[in-house]
């Protein structure tokens, strides 16, 4: 998951990526609870934030096709620095019923 957040970030003309995987201890609660008390002063400078809502975890990607039952969504086309084309996904809902991984894994 972190290599491909770094290939987005990169192919956006981003220079900074900022992951919690990496920079919260998972398994130290006093850790955690440290780093989420400034948490909104990291999500408010962001440019962009990404999820990976269908990983299970850090060692999946993020970058391959998906479908949710009652997605909505909004797909810009657009064109990587080697001249690839792709696309961004921006989601305006899903049905309450269709449950992913970052709903059973975020804090």
């Amino acid at each position: 998951m972190i290599k491909h957040a770094i290939t987005v970030t990169m192919e956006l003309g981003l220079q900074l990526s900022w992951a919690d995987a990496l920079c919260i201890i998972q398994d130290d609660k006093d850790d955690k609870v440290a780093e989420i008390t400034v948490m909104g002063g990291i999500y408010q400078s962001a440019h962009i934030t990404i999820s990976a809502p269908g990983s299970s975890s850090v060692h999946q990607g993020f970058l391959r096709h998906r479908q949710v039952p009652g997605e909505r969504g909004y797909r810009f086309p657009y064109m990587g620095k080697g001249g690839e084309i792709g696309n961004m996904v921006f989601v305006e809902g899903r049905d309450m019923e269709a449950w992913e991984p970052v709903d059973r894994r975020a804090w």
